[in-house]
Protein backbone atom coordinates (compact mmCIF):
# COMPACT_ATOMS: atom_id res chain seq x y z
CA UNK A 1 0.00 0.00 0.00
CA UNK A 2 1.16 3.65 -0.41
CA UNK A 3 -0.06 6.60 0.30
CA UNK A 4 -1.33 7.52 -2.66
CA UNK A 5 -4.01 4.48 -2.38
CA UNK A 6 -4.72 6.25 0.92
CA UNK A 7 -5.53 9.76 -0.45
CA UNK A 8 -8.01 7.65 -3.42
CA UNK A 9 -9.35 6.03 -0.20
CA UNK A 10 -10.39 8.88 1.92
CA UNK A 11 -11.34 11.46 -1.36
CA UNK A 12 -13.96 9.04 -2.49
CA UNK A 13 -15.12 8.57 1.26
CA UNK A 14 -15.44 12.41 0.92
CA UNK A 15 -17.49 12.42 -1.95
CA UNK A 16 -19.80 10.28 -0.20
CA UNK A 17 -19.97 12.72 2.95
CA UNK A 18 -20.20 15.46 0.83
CA UNK A 19 -23.62 14.02 -0.59
CA UNK A 20 -24.76 12.52 3.25
CA UNK A 21 -27.60 15.43 4.16
CA UNK A 22 -28.24 16.07 7.68
CA UNK A 23 -31.34 14.22 8.22
CA UNK A 24 -29.80 10.59 7.01
CA UNK A 25 -27.26 11.65 10.42
CA UNK A 26 -30.28 9.09 12.25
CA UNK A 27 -30.21 6.76 9.98
CA UNK A 28 -29.31 3.07 10.47
CA UNK A 29 -25.67 1.52 8.63
CA UNK A 30 -24.54 -1.73 7.99
CA UNK A 31 -21.94 -1.22 11.31
CA UNK A 32 -24.44 -3.18 13.94
CA UNK A 33 -26.02 -0.57 16.42
CA UNK A 34 -24.36 2.84 14.77
CA UNK A 35 -26.52 5.24 12.85
CA UNK A 36 -24.97 7.38 10.29
CA UNK A 37 -23.92 10.17 12.71
CA UNK A 38 -22.17 7.58 14.72
CA UNK A 39 -20.30 6.12 11.55
CA UNK A 40 -19.24 9.59 10.47
CA UNK A 41 -17.76 10.18 14.25
CA UNK A 42 -16.06 7.61 13.55
CA UNK A 43 -15.01 7.53 10.50
CA UNK A 44 -13.53 11.43 11.30
CA UNK A 45 -11.78 9.97 14.89
CA UNK A 46 -9.96 7.71 12.95
CA UNK A 47 -8.62 9.91 10.39
CA UNK A 48 -7.82 12.17 13.65
CA UNK A 49 -6.02 8.94 15.39
CA UNK A 50 -4.12 8.36 11.99
CA UNK A 51 -2.47 12.07 11.42
CA UNK A 52 -1.94 12.19 15.65
CA UNK A 53 -0.05 9.09 15.73
CA UNK A 54 2.08 10.47 12.91
CA UNK A 55 3.70 13.37 14.95
CA UNK A 56 3.74 10.62 18.41
CA UNK A 57 0.70 11.84 19.60
CA UNK A 58 -2.09 8.60 20.26
CA UNK A 59 -5.63 9.74 20.42
CA UNK A 60 -8.61 7.43 21.38
CA UNK A 61 -10.45 6.66 18.38
CA UNK A 62 -13.47 5.74 20.97
CA UNK A 63 -13.16 7.48 23.16
CA UNK A 64 -17.05 8.65 22.70
CA UNK A 65 -15.88 12.35 21.92
CA UNK A 66 -18.38 14.24 19.42
CA UNK A 67 -15.67 14.82 16.58
CA UNK A 68 -18.39 16.24 13.92
CA UNK A 69 -19.90 19.62 15.69
CA UNK A 70 -22.85 20.94 13.24
CA UNK A 71 -20.85 20.57 10.10
CA UNK A 72 -20.03 17.29 9.23
CA UNK A 73 -17.97 17.96 5.78
CA UNK A 74 -16.31 20.61 7.21
CA UNK A 75 -14.77 18.15 9.97
CA UNK A 76 -14.57 15.53 7.23
CA UNK A 77 -12.41 17.84 5.41
CA UNK A 78 -9.97 18.85 8.25
CA UNK A 79 -9.45 15.53 9.42
CA UNK A 80 -8.76 13.63 6.04
CA UNK A 81 -6.44 16.25 5.26
CA UNK A 82 -4.36 16.08 8.04
CA UNK A 83 -4.67 12.14 8.02
CA UNK A 84 -3.25 12.25 4.33
CA UNK A 85 -0.77 14.17 4.87
CA UNK A 86 0.67 12.33 8.05
CA UNK A 87 1.33 9.36 5.99
CA UNK A 88 2.70 11.93 2.75
CA UNK A 89 5.75 13.23 5.07
CA UNK A 90 9.26 11.32 3.26
CA UNK A 91 9.56 8.14 5.10
CA UNK A 92 6.55 8.44 6.97
CA UNK A 93 5.94 4.70 6.42
CA UNK A 94 9.43 3.86 7.99
CA UNK A 95 8.66 5.19 11.67
CA UNK A 96 6.05 4.15 14.08
CA UNK A 97 2.47 5.56 14.33
CA UNK A 98 1.58 6.42 17.96
CA UNK A 99 -1.93 4.64 18.02
CA UNK A 100 -4.11 3.73 21.36
CA UNK A 101 -3.20 0.37 21.24
CA UNK A 102 0.78 1.12 21.05
CA UNK A 103 4.02 2.05 18.50
CA UNK A 104 2.86 0.46 15.30
CA UNK A 105 4.93 0.42 12.20
CA UNK A 106 4.34 2.82 9.56
CA UNK A 107 3.29 0.23 6.82
CA UNK A 108 0.83 -1.36 9.40
CA UNK A 109 -0.72 1.87 10.38
CA UNK A 110 -0.99 3.00 6.56
CA UNK A 111 -3.10 -0.82 5.71
CA UNK A 112 -5.52 -0.03 8.50
CA UNK A 113 -5.89 3.77 7.40
CA UNK A 114 -7.20 2.03 3.87
CA UNK A 115 -9.25 0.01 4.95
CA UNK A 116 -10.61 2.30 7.50
CA UNK A 117 -11.34 4.87 5.07
CA UNK A 118 -12.55 2.23 2.15
CA UNK A 119 -14.63 0.01 4.39
CA UNK A 120 -16.52 2.99 6.20
CA UNK A 121 -16.73 4.67 2.99
CA UNK A 122 -18.56 2.14 1.60
CA UNK A 123 -20.64 1.79 4.58
CA UNK A 124 -22.08 5.61 4.69
CA UNK A 125 -22.18 5.01 0.78
CA UNK A 126 -24.72 1.89 1.48
CA UNK A 127 -26.84 3.77 4.67
CA UNK A 128 -27.27 6.80 2.12
CA UNK A 129 -28.53 5.04 -0.82
CA UNK A 130 -24.69 6.43 -2.87
CA UNK A 131 -22.98 4.24 -5.24
CA UNK A 132 -20.64 2.22 -2.47
CA UNK A 133 -17.48 2.08 -4.57
CA UNK A 134 -13.86 0.85 -3.79
CA UNK A 135 -11.35 0.72 -6.29
CA UNK A 136 -9.94 -3.12 -7.24
CA UNK A 137 -6.15 -2.10 -6.34
CA UNK A 138 -7.57 -0.88 -2.94
CA UNK A 139 -9.71 -3.71 -2.43
CA UNK A 140 -7.16 -6.19 -2.91
CA UNK A 141 -4.90 -4.60 -0.71
CA UNK A 142 -7.44 -3.99 2.23
CA UNK A 143 -8.36 -7.90 1.72
CA UNK A 144 -4.64 -9.23 1.73
CA UNK A 145 -4.09 -7.22 5.04
CA UNK A 146 -6.80 -8.03 6.58
CA UNK A 147 -7.69 -11.96 5.94
CA UNK A 148 -4.10 -12.35 6.86
CA UNK A 149 -3.92 -10.74 9.95
CA UNK A 150 -7.85 -11.09 11.52
CA UNK A 151 -9.06 -14.58 12.03
CA UNK A 152 -10.50 -16.92 10.83
CA UNK A 153 -7.36 -17.24 8.45
CA UNK A 154 -5.07 -14.52 10.30
CA UNK A 155 -4.62 -14.60 14.03
CA UNK A 156 -5.50 -12.09 15.53
CA UNK A 157 -8.63 -12.31 16.99
CA UNK A 158 -11.97 -10.12 15.14
CA UNK A 159 -13.01 -8.16 17.92
CA UNK A 160 -16.88 -6.83 18.49
CA UNK A 161 -16.24 -4.57 15.21
CA UNK A 162 -16.29 -7.08 12.65
CA UNK A 163 -19.08 -9.73 11.99
CA UNK A 164 -18.34 -13.32 11.00
CA UNK A 165 -17.50 -13.40 7.39
CA UNK A 166 -20.30 -13.71 5.02
CA UNK A 167 -20.07 -16.32 1.90
CA UNK A 168 -19.39 -15.00 -1.64
CA UNK A 169 -18.64 -16.81 -4.65
CA UNK A 170 -15.38 -17.82 -5.73
CA UNK A 171 -15.55 -15.38 -8.77
CA UNK A 172 -16.79 -12.35 -6.75
CA UNK A 173 -14.97 -8.87 -7.22
CA UNK A 174 -12.22 -8.02 -5.08
CA UNK A 175 -14.06 -5.65 -3.19
CA UNK A 176 -17.31 -8.08 -2.54
CA UNK A 177 -14.49 -10.84 -1.00
CA UNK A 178 -12.74 -7.98 0.96
CA UNK A 179 -16.12 -6.41 2.02
CA UNK A 180 -17.67 -10.14 3.02
CA UNK A 181 -14.36 -10.72 4.91
CA UNK A 182 -15.06 -8.05 7.16
CA UNK A 183 -18.55 -9.31 7.89
CA UNK A 184 -20.59 -6.95 5.76
CA UNK A 185 -23.53 -8.25 2.79
CA UNK A 186 -21.80 -7.07 -0.58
Amino acid sequence: MDAGMYERALKRTGEVVANTIPEQLGDSTPCGDWDVRTLLNHIVAGCITFAAGGSGEKVSMSDGTDRLGDDHLAAYEKASADAAAAFGVPGAIDKNFALPWGDTPGQVALGLAVADAAVHGWDLAKATGQPADIDDDIAEAVYGMTSSMMKPLGDYPRGESFGEPVEVPDDAPIADKALAYLGRQP
